[in-house]
């Protein structure tokens, strides 16, 4: 018998599959399904929602397909027991931006012929499991992808155990970094002097969209839900006052990858409902990086 909480799950994801395909469906519209959907796949486990947001490894490297199934299983049994309390980064968040990173590679593709790639699903469980609740900063200095490069040592030996070939490992290790907004257009530059492969670039431009389009890019309400979840994980109040300006420093031409681009119109919505708190409330400090 199948589990009644993964059915309900592959519709989820079927409907959002659905919805990218629809080519009439405005960006509104998908962005509320989104924020909808976190609601079941927060309580879908890490191995059920790589399955299905995989197709079940169809058409793609065998591999990479058992490396993300393997690391799904030791994010279902790590983070149910110590990993992760944070009020932001914390599972609830990878399974996000997993599902995030599911959407912008199927509107990449409109006819959702092609299942997205695995790497790229790999890097988004990934790209927070092992974060402290803290920034690259450290007293007072900043330290390139030091976040990023603590969760690539944990997926590192799960990468090892599965076989997966060094070459797709640093790729992998590349999208991680990319979110890192804090020293993206520097130390990539100086960590890649030769440059990205495009193919690369494409895939670390979608993860680290995915990782911003709750707090920039779907509803107001759901950018002000992650504003707060991370002034209590940084135990400050974080302020709406200044959103406009975070967004213009994160995302001043909007977003980069392809398939995000599609929720470029939703951002002056977004930033236009924080302006509105900020009129009703006072606060201090400056809207975050996710």
């Amino acid at each position: 018998m199948i589990d009644k909480n993964i059915l309900t799950t592959k519709k989820t994801i079927e409907h959002l599959s659905a919805l990218c395909r629809d080519q009439s469906v405005p960006c509104w519209a998908l962005a509320f399904e989104i924020t909808n959907a976190y609601k079941t796949i927060n309580a879908a486990s890490f191995s059920t929602l790589f399955d299905l947001c995989s197709y079940g490894g169809q058409g793609g490297n065998p591999t990479l397909y058992e490396a993300g199934k393997l690391t799904a299983l030791q994010l279902d049994s790590d983070l149910s027991a110590h990993h992760l309390n944070n009020d932001y980064h914390n599972a609830d968040h990878l399974k996000q931006v997993l599902i995030n990173t599911f959407v912008i590679s199927q509107l990449s593709d409109r006819k959702g012929i092609q299942p997205p790639p695995l790497d790229l699903l790999i890097a988004a469980m990934i790209h927070d499991v092992n974060h402290d609740g803290s920034t690259n900063t450290v007293n007072g200095k900043h330290i390139p992808f030091r976040l990023e490069d603590k969760s690539m040592a944990y997926a590192r030996p799960l990468f090892k155990a599965a076989w997966v070939d060094d070459q797709t490992i640093r790729d992998i290790q590349t999208m991680l970094r990319w979110t890192d907004l804090a020293g993206r257009a520097e130390d990539m530059v100086k960590a890649y002097p030769e440059g990205l492969r495009p193919d690369v670039a494409e895939k670390a431009k979608m993860l680290g969209d995915a990782d911003l389009l709750p707090a920039i890019g779907l509803t107001g309400p759901q950018a002000c839900k992650e504003n707060e979840k991370l002034g209590l994980e940084w135990d400050k109040p974080l302020s709406t006052r200044n959103f406009r300006s975070f967004v213009k420093g994160v995302a001043g031409n909007g977003f980069q990858s392809q398939g995000a681009k599609y929720f470029n119109p939703n951002i002056e919505r977004v930033v236009a409902y924080m302006d509105s708190l900020s009129h009703k409330k006072h606060a201090v400090g400056i809207a975050p990086s996710p």
